[in-house]
């Protein structure tokens, strides 16, 4: 119910925003807007269906803390039954009668026993007393007694006494000793194997210890208990460069469970998808997309093997301090991983010299982030909660693709805008940090969880990368106003896979735990979720083509206000949700108090002045003159009074007109304003079809 009103409120909101207020009732129809929402509404009701239908119900369960009740043999505190159970035995009842203030009769009774059995003439029986009075000293913050007693068991192979040593020794501020006694710990039959191993690792990992680390690593029982990363710190620290190859495969291998990679592979191949639709006019080999998504999964590696490095070698980390994180998420975090991402597409520059197009930087940049991000997913999807698909897909994927976007975009301007070489080289390295930057506020904000400051900024820089998208498209060097059209046909393609994405993981959640934990699910990730895809389907497709228009997204040149000031127009509001790919629609045109005539946009033209251009006139033939045949046709030039204004069918926006004193004047370089005297306003609608 709460997804529907939010969708509802945003459907009559937005149509506000684009069209003035509600269309006609015979045209509402036709809004591929309006299509799109009553697709994803049918995903998510077919999910919630199968999922309330078939999916299993959670069990009513009582409350009770199971570590908060003494069993049948926990409450028999004979002598006899005491002197019966394992050293484990004796340790997990004092832990729990410790624990709990309501056991502390049992607590008493138990060191009157324990007081007692250690005062028998049975040396086994002495071990089983003195190992209870050391354990409840050792609870107790009595040390000297705890050792005393730990160390007067006589029975070198008593389990638990050497761990429960170590931890005294722990808590007195003395690891030599406790790691000698943890040592001892694991060579017992019995002993507290897990714990002390545990503790280990850590005494060694603070230490820096990697060759006693080596030696844990040895051991039969250690490969499930050593955590991946620290075990390839230690094979690359002793110079295992095999076995650490190994670590680093099984790091990337061992988490993928069945469903985590079905997720992200489905994750990838829509963005994929999505990145083939953006190639509108001349197409990139798919192989060629496919090679570049290869390259970058393999580079994944790569970046761990970096992080290792320097974390062995370096003592900087993140410590909470605004300044100092910040400057690490940029510099080891963001500089490393756009470096591997973007190395494929300069490997594949070096043999190619020049890619064909602009976009061919964007999409082989694009492909390249989106197989890195494949590979991380599959570590993060190695637990499927909390949201982790939906937020990884509509996040840190799309996060992935605009950063390698951003250094993309500064070898375009390279290649295709600037001719000075000394420009090339300042707008790849302006690019390269610019990239850096970006991904290090990605994660900053995340990791100190500014989550409104996290949405805004993500919101700027998917705008921004739609910009440079735009840009790219209009500098084709086969540029056709014909295939511009090709965007209307996708509109909806967005929306309905991120919908399914969503109602994907909603399925996985209700059918894997519960209905009742899908829910939950929902209710708790609907808002963002359709907040995400709201932005990603009202923007990415929404491209203003305008052919050798570049707008003002630049990473080198001008000053500081200058590049201000072209950011604030790059984002500016009312430039958000309005293409006017309009060359090649019929038209009516009509002035003030003249009868409508009809008409073809056949062009788009930007018109300069000073150094401002303006790239929303549209040259409109009218009447029914035809070249082909010899007769001369009148042109005039037209543009759309307000950004907010749609060419609709049925509806006539106030556009301004320019007289055109000849056609021939088009073929100029440079359209300027004053080329064209300026004869009023009048309307402009779709022509009805006959």
């Amino acid at each position: 119910m709460l997804l529907v009103t939010l969708l509802t409120a945003f459907i009559i909101l937005y149509l506000f925003f684009r069209h003035g207020g509600l269309p006609a009732t015979s045209r509402i129809f036709e809004l591929t807007l309006l299509k799109s929402v009553t697709g994803c509404l049918a995903i998510l009701i077919a999910s919630v269906g199968a999922v309330c239908l078939f999916g299993p119900h959670q069990e009513k369960t009582s409350f009770r803390i199971p570590a908060d009740s003494l069993s049948t043999i926990e409450a028999d505190m004979s002598t006899a039954h005491l002197l019966s159970e394992t050293p484990e035995y004796h340790y997990e009842l004092i832990q729990k009668v410790s624990t709990f203030s309501k056991y502390a009769s049992c607590r008493n009774a138990l060191l009157v026993q324990y007081g007692h059995i250690a005062a028998m003439k049975d040396p086994s029986s002495r071990d089983i007393g003195n190992f209870g009075l050391g354990v409840m000293a050792a609870i107790d913050n009595d040390y000297e007694e705890a050792l005393e007693r730990l160390g007067s068991i006589g029975s070198k192979e008593f389990g638990y006494r050497h761990f429960c040593q170590g931890d005294v020794y722990l808590e007195k501020g003395d690891p030599e000793n406790a790691a000698q006694h943890f040592r001892e710990e694991l060579t017992i039959a019995g002993g507290n194997f897990r714990a002390a191993y545990r503790e280990l690792l850590s005494l060694y990992k603070n230490a820096g210890d990697y060759s006693a680390l080596r030696d844990l690593l040895d051991m039969e029982t250690a490969g499930a208990k050593f955590p991946h990363e620290l075990a390839r710190r230690t094979y690359l620290y002793n110079g295992e460069i095999f076995h650490y190859v190994l670590r680093v495969a099984m790091t990337i291998t061992q988490p993928v469970k069945t469903i985590g990679f079905a997720a992200a592979l489905i994750v990838s191949l829509i963005w994929f998808m999505f990145l083939i639709r953006l190639d509108l006019f001349r197409r990139t080999r798919r192989i060629m997309l496919l090679a570049m998504f290869g390259c970058g999964c393999l580079l994944v590696p790569a970046v761990i093997a970096f992080n290792d490095l320097f974390d062995l070698y370096s003592g900087w980390s993140r410590s909470g301090a605004i300044a100092n994180d910040l400057l690490y998420c940029v510099l080891m975090i963001g500089a490393p991983e756009e470096f591997a991402k973007i190395l494929p597409v300069i490997v594949l520059l070096l043999f190619l010299k020049k890619f064909r197009e602009p976009l061919d930087y964007i999409l082989f940049a694009s492909a390249s982030a989106l197989g890195f991000a494949f590979v991380e997913n599959l570590l993060y999807f190695k637990d499927i909660s909390d949201g982790i698909i939906h937020g990884r897909a509509f996040l840190a994927v799309v996060g992935h693709m605009i950063d390698s976007s951003f250094l993309a975009y500064g070898l375009v301007i390279g290649a295709f805008r600037s001719r000075d070489r000394k420009q090339v080289w300042i707008a790849a390295l302006s690019a390269f940090g610019i990239a850096s930057i970006s991904h290090g506020i990605y994660d900053f904000l995340l990791y100190h969880g500014h989550r409104a400051a996290f949405v805004v900024f993500f919101i700027v820089v998917v705008r921004i990368w739609v910009v440079m998208i735009n840009n790219c498209l209009n500098n084709s060097p086969v540029f056709s106003y014909a295939a511009a059209q090709l965007t209307r046909r996708v509109d909806g393609f967005i929306a309905i896979t991120l919908t399914s994405i969503f109602a994907f993981e909603y399925l996985i959640t209700g059918f894997v735990s519960t209905r009742e934990d899908a829910n939950a699910y929902m209710i708790t990730n609907a808002s963002g979720a359709i907040l995400m895809i709201v932005l990603f389907s009202t923007t990415l497709f929404d491209l203003d083509l305008v052919k050798g228009y570049w707008r003002n997204v630049t990473f080198a040149g001008g000053s500081v206000m200058t590049r201000f000031r072209a950011f604030v127009y790059s984002c500016r509001l009312n430039s958000w949700f309005r293409s006017h790919n309009y060359v090649g629609l019929p038209v009516t045109f009509e002035e003030a108090l003249s009868e409508p005539i009809g008409g073809i946009v056949v062009e788009r033209v930007i018109l300069y002045h000073m150094h401002s251009a303006d790239p929303d006139w549209f040259v409109l033939r009218l009447g029914g003159a035809d070249p082909a045949a010899g007769e001369t046709p009148v042109h005039i030039l037209v543009k759309l009074r307000s950004r907010r204004d749609a060419l609709q069918k049925g509806s006539a926006v106030p556009v301004f007109f320019k007289a055109v004193p000849n056609p021939e004047i088009f073929k100029e370089p440079q359209l300027r304003h004053d080329s064209f005297p300026f004869l009023g306003w009048g309307y402009l609608q779709v022509a009805p079809v006959r």
